[in-house]
């Protein structure tokens, strides 16, 4: 291990780590602010093995004399082999790599064959001589190269563009063809020719050789660590997120929470109070962003073989049970929401100069935060008691299921600590169970306490027993506060009670998973573990995976994988309304036809189309008589591959890719030049330095994914200057200037380098602004409509499940075929494809920076409203759960709902009884959402404006409509039951949604416009004299 490598492997998220009385070095805090624990340390030192040893091995006699003057080749194919990604990826990109690298081989073959016959055939000059360095040039011979040059670089780079995850393997398919295509005119033989074909093929199948022993000898790394890892990690983001609720609700105790985003002269209460907030918020995105990865990676894990200790379906449970502890923590987080949306409905948001509410002399917002003061107060012991209960029940779950190392027992430990229940102690589920139901009674002392505060006496037993004259909320109340306004706050602490009760429910049925799965043996030992059929099946066909139907509602990433939906017409593929479906052979044979033209006018075409394009920009200089000789000296097909492999489909990032690959390029630059000057040339000491170099410049690729691509190109730069300076050193300068090449020294080579670089990403960065750029601000107007569309699939599925569940039309969960089950299965699907399109344009965001700003700015801002309302329409979804769990059978519930006596209680009862009558009626205006939303991605995605008079449908009062169906439904002993709770989160959440689609409308309008067919006057006409 290298000399200050990191002793400890802490996770993001952070374990309970003893806190160290002296301050951390200099080496631990560079750690520290890298974000670099052991496992990533480790996989750093592991990605640069196999370029390192191919630079090492070409010291031996043999191996130099095998690969001659092509050696580097090796060195940068193990670079591009990607050895330290978990094995599931790694085999899918080794599969991937070698059909394509077989492909690019076979494609070279028959291209040479081809030039050799057009020289033969146009040839006049004859000539003895066999070496491709002395024959003559030949147009014919170089013009063949260059169509098959073209033509191969378009259909690979258009494949590229279709499947993100061809991407490397693309990239080293087009290092060998280059390679060939620039001396295919020069070979006199076909045996000549064939000869280096395979010696090019068998240097790139000896660096990804390489790269897979290093993958599976050194620092074995599986699909299922990586995930079991992630999901610690996302444990560790729960409970992070739980502690900044912890001082969020503390800070609640004795400030404003109505603080303005952007004020003058805040005061430093405020401020903290402003810090804390953002501080869930940015806990909330770190939990969906390692959602998302768990998502990507969870696949891979489930299909590969490897000794562990748990099978794919346990993996999946752990998932799920991990989600459903995540959607009530996450629905606590947008409490931060719900007040700024407090400051907006009441005009507190603004300054008193813009029209904005004067604070000081408001006395309902002095009343109102006067209030909530004294809630939080009052609620303060319950709340910290439950938090750290379901913080200690997530740190049981990871100890049960190996995520986390249980601590040593302390030896001479008193009666009374023994006694006391820790995570990881026998029984803790009980425990954790008995602290719930502790909670769960807690809240009517807390309902108790508001009504007191509120001046409503209520009977000590009130709670306990039915009453014949119902207690309801005055219309005036002490104070001045509406009835409005107290019942609003009475459904916001309902609200938090919920979301808290619901996650310790939640982390309840973990606990339990997780004590199961210990006490079954199935973590205590390791074993080979074969996914089935189903899993093989899934994995063999992930290989000719098809870009989604719905391509426009998709936003993938190099190893994501495609979520095709099959949920009714809607999301079957889309109609022609251009032609009607085929009935015959012949326009079954018209339609196949048809496709030929679509896919030269598609997007990927016209990338493929492109990078063909830059390919042959540089590549012509190789191919005519006057420059050929000039080209191979200065050896230009770097140029070309560099041109290749810095496409980008958008310009923004061209321009960032530009910037930042120049800037690696340079840093290569002069680390080869350290590299080979401060050994002065000795081989031991250059490869320990470019060992040394190479692990550093891959914490680029690791932990900057935005980067990757920068960090491999910088460190591609580096390994051909030091491989070349080695065939220098180890076969002569005749070997090399035999060839065509032109020595030179290491401190020229370098310079020549640089500059070959640079100009295969300037001719890359032109060629994808011309003939017109790609902007990222269409990228993202694209994702955003298809955002919006996938958040309308959610919003139906989320109020099918709804009204299924308030019906009792759900079935049996355990059912793969019940509607529920469905319902759950296709609820979840979109999800996790409305996470990463979410993330993609987090992304794309990001890249904004980077484009050149032409006209007005892009409204960045506008894109967190769709964040935001997903979060709002999840929680109606886990509203509807507990609705489900209080109409069901109590006998059909174990561990998953874990219902209490209160809650059986109150099943089949006349108030839930109403409330499924109520949901009934909500139907229209649930569908009028989905149809703006559907609306909304339309126009976004086709840049047309919104139609007239575009009606938006009005909050949904659940309150109003429970009173229509019974006087008395609101009445205030209804509060304990755990229906009230559940409505109270569709009352706060459903006025939330209608707000967030009022506003998103409204910044729509402004991106597209409207349609206005009304007539205004402008002008009064003048009166005569």
């Amino acid at each position: 291990m290298m000399a200050g490598a990191p002793a400890t492997m802490p996770r993001n998220g952070g374990a309970d780590t003893d806190t160290e009385k002296s301050k951390p070095g200099l080496l631990a805090r560079v750690y520290a602010r890298m974000d670099i624990d052991l496992h990533t340390f480790l996989r750093m030192l592991k990605a640069a093995i196999p370029s390192t040893v191919a630079v090492a091995m070409y010291q031996a006699g043999p191996v130099a004399s095998e690969y001659n003057i092509i050696g580097y080749l090796v060195g940068t194919i193990a670079l591009y082999g990607q050895c330290c990604a978990p094995r599931g990826k790694f085999i899918q990109l080794l599969v991937r790599s070698l059909l394509c690298m077989c492909f690019g081989a076979a494609s070279a073959l028959l291209m040479t064959i081809c030039c050799v016959q057009a020289r033969k055939h146009t040839s006049t000059a004859t000539t003895t001589s066999t070496s491709p360095a002395e024959a003559p040039y030949n147009s014919a011979a170089s013009a063949v190269a260059g169509v098959w040059l073209f033509f191969e670089m378009y259909i690979l780079n258009t494949l590229r563009a279709d499947n993100p995850q061809l991407n490397y393997p693309v990239v080293m398919h087009n290092l060998l063809f280059n390679v060939a295509a620039v001396n295919a005119p020069s070979y006199m033989t076909i045996a000549s020719g064939t000869a280096f074909i395979v010696l090019l093929l068998k240097s790139v199948l000896t660096g990804l050789g390489l790269s897979m022993a290093t993958h599976f000898l050194i620092l074995p790394d599986t699909s299922r660590e990586a995930v079991y890892r992630l999901m610690g990690e996302y444990v560790d983001a729960l409970q992070k997120t739980l502690k900044t609720h912890t001082a969020y609700f503390e800070s609640m105790e004795r400030v404003d929470m109505f603080v303005r985003i952007h004020t003058a002269n805040m005061t430093e209460e405020k401020e903290l109070y402003r810090k804390k907030a953002d501080a869930i918020k940015e806990a909330a995105r770190a939990v969906s962003r390692i959602h998302g990865s768990i998502n990507n990676e969870l696949p891979f894990a489930k299909s590969e073989v490897a000794f562990g200790k748990l099978g794919p379906g346990d993996l999946s449970m752990i998932f799920k049970h991990l989600r459903a502890a995540m959607t009530p923590i996450i629905g606590l987080s947008t409490v931060v929401d719900i007040f700024e949306r407090i400051m907006e409905w009441n005009n507190w948001d603004k300054p008193v100069e813009e029209g904005g509410v004067d604070l000081k002399s408001d006395y309902v917002h002095a009343r109102t935060v006067h209030d909530w003061n004294m809630i939080m107060a009052s609620t303060h012991d319950s709340f910290v008691r439950i938090i750290d209960d379901i913080n200690d029940g997530l740190q049981h779950a990871k100890y049960q299921l190996r995520f986390a190392k249980r601590p040593k027992k302390e030896k001479g430990k008193d009666v009374e600590a023994a006694a006391t229940i820790k995570p990881g102690d026998d029984g803790f589920a009980e425990y954790l169970e008995a602290k719930s139901k502790e909670f769960y009674t807690a809240r009517l002392v807390t309902l108790r306490e508001w009504c007191e505060n509120k001046g409503i006496d209520l009977p000590r037993d009130y709670f306990d027993r039915p009453i014949d004259q119902p207690i309801h909320l005055p219309e005036d109340l002490p104070g001045g506060l509406s009835r409005e306004r107290n019942e609003r706050q009475l459904y916001i602490l309902l609200y938090v009670e919920h979301m808290l009760y619901s996650s310790s429910r939640a982390t309840l049925s973990l606990v339990r998973f997780a004590d199961e799965r210990a006490a079954s043996g199935k973590l205590s030992r390791k074993r080979l573990v074969v996914p089935g059929s189903k899993q093989f099946r899934k994995w063999i066909l992930s290989f000719f995976e098809a870009q989604d139907d719905h391509g426009e509602d998709s936003v993938d990433g190099g190893y994501r994988r495609r979520m095709v939906l099959d949920l009714g017409q809607a999301y079957q593929k889309r109609k022609d309304p251009e032609h009607l479906p085929p009935e015959n052979m012949s326009q079954r044979i018209g339609e196949f036809v048809r496709m030929i033209p679509s896919f030269f006018r598609s997007t990927q075409s016209q990338f493929g189309a492109r990078a063909a394009f830059a390919t042959m920009t540089i590549g012509v200089i190789a191919f005519t008589e006057s420059s050929r000789s000039f080209f191979i000296t200065h050896r230009l097909v770097w140029a070309m591959i560099m041109a290749t492999m810095s496409m980008s489909p958008t310009a923004a990032q061209t321009v960032s890719n530009f910037v930042f690959r120049c800037v690696g390029t340079i840093l290569a630059m002069i680390g080869s030049m350290l590299i080979w000057y401060i050994p002065n040339g000795n081989p031991a000491g250059v490869v320990v330095l470019l060992f040394a170099w190479t692990t550093t410049a891959w914490w680029v690729p690791l932990k900057r994914p935005v980067l990757q691509a920068t960090g491999i190109v910088s460190m591609t730069t580096t390994l051909i200057i030091i491989g070349y300076a080695v065939e220098v050193q180890k076969l002569g300068k005749e070997t090399l200037t035999a060839s065509g090449q032109e020595y030179y020294p290491t401190y020229l080579l370098a310079p020549y380098r640089l500059a070959t670089v640079l100009a295969g990403l300037f001719v890359a960065f032109i060629w994808t602004i011309f003939p017109y750029p790609i902007s990222d601000h269409s990228i993202l107007r694209r994702d955003l409509g298809a955002s919006l569309y996938l958040l309308a699939r959610y919003y139906s599925l989320v109020h099918e499940t709804m009204t299924a569940r308030a019906r009792g039309d759900e079935g049996d969960l355990a059912l793969k075929m019940s509607a529920g089950r469905r319902l759950e299965k296709a609820r979840n699907k979109v999800y996790a494809k409305q996470t990463l399109a979410l993330n993609g344009l987090r992304v794309y965001s990001q890249r904004l920076r980077w484009e050149i700003p032409i006209g007005g700015r892009f409204p960045k801002e506008r894109y967190d409203e769709i964040i935001d309302m997903v979060n709002y329409l999840n929680l109606v979804e886990f509203a509807s759960k507990t609705f489900s769990a209080s109409s069901s059978n109590p006998s059909n519930h174990h561990t998953s709902s874990s219902l209490d006596v209160t809650t059986k209680e109150n099943i089949g009862s006349d108030w839930f009884q109403d409330f499924t009558k109520m949901i009934s009626t909500t139907e229209s205006t649930s569908y009028q959402v989905a149809s703006i939303l559907a609306l909304l991605s339309a126009s976004i995605l086709n840049a047309q404006p919104l139609p007239p008079y575009l009606k938006i449908p009005r909050p949904f009062s659940f309150s109003d409509k429970l009173k229509e169906v019974d006087k008395d439904i609101l009445n205030i002993c209804h509060a304990a039951e755990p229906g009230y709770a559940a409505f109270s989160v569709l009352q706060v959440s459903s006025r939330c949604i209608m707000g967030d689609l009022q506003r998103l409308t409204g910044k729509v309008k402004e991106l597209v416009g409207e349609l206005d067919f009304s007539f205004h006057v402008t002008e009064a006409m003048e009166k005569e004299d």
